[in-house]
């Protein structure tokens, strides 16, 4: 199966791009997603995170993604221990996932495709990018936070000139749903010419 990371800093759009894929008949796997059920459901994993960083993990039961995030967040090493407890479970069931997929190509949807190491899964990487100010806008609409929140977390992501010079193909979202599509299915024919090319295999 050829795999094709998607990636992108917070706002930028890489769900929504991932989104028109899935409406092109491609498999995406959203590894922040995923992720969230993995701490549900994952009982080693749920151990770990209780040992690591306190019962207040979870609450009634559920994972209390809020008081994780806000440790996070304002911790860099409570960050990389999360991370690096997260990390292998996430990628151990994308192997397992890929399995079953069909189809000329699957994705990986990650905000921290790069940071977490997982691009040396992909054969290609594939990142949606905004302008900044555009970024916090969306990021401060859909998650309610202030702009000194908003930063904060920027910060601990790559930057947009890091994440350029790693990717294969760029996916700009300054435009508008409607273009962002259309951008989305230009790559898509592109991949396939690629794969149907043999480019990388």
């Amino acid at each position: 199966m050829f795999i094709i990371g998607l990636t992108g800093g917070m706002g930028a759009g890489k769900s929504t791009a991932a989104s028109f894929f899935t409406e092109l008949q491609i498999s995406v796997y959203n590894a922040d997603a995923q992720a969230r059920r993995l701490m549900q459901e994952n009982q080693s994993l749920r151990s770990a995170l209780v040992h690591h960083f306190g019962k207040q993990s979870y609450k009634d039961n559920q994972l209390n993604t809020p008081f994780l995030a806000k440790r996070a967040f304002s911790d860099t090493s409570a960050l990389k221990k999360l991370n690096s407890l997260v990390h292998p479970v996430v990628d151990s069931d994308f192997k397992s996932w890929v399995i079953f997929q069909k189809g000329p190509y699957c994705l990986k949807e990650a905000a921290i495709l790069f940071e977490s190491g997982s691009y040396t899964q992909c054969h290609w990487v594939i990142s949606v990018m905004a302008f900044p100010e555009l970024r916090i806008q969306r990021i401060m609409q859909r998650s309610h936070l202030s702009r000194v929140e908003v930063l904060n977390r920027l910060n601990y992501q790559w930057s947009d000139q890091e994440r350029y010079s790693r990717s294969d193909i760029i996916i700009e979202n300054n435009d508008g749903l409607e273009i962002l599509c259309e951008r989305v299915k230009v790559t898509h024919i592109k991949i396939l010419n690629l794969i149907n090319n043999s480019f990388f295999l």
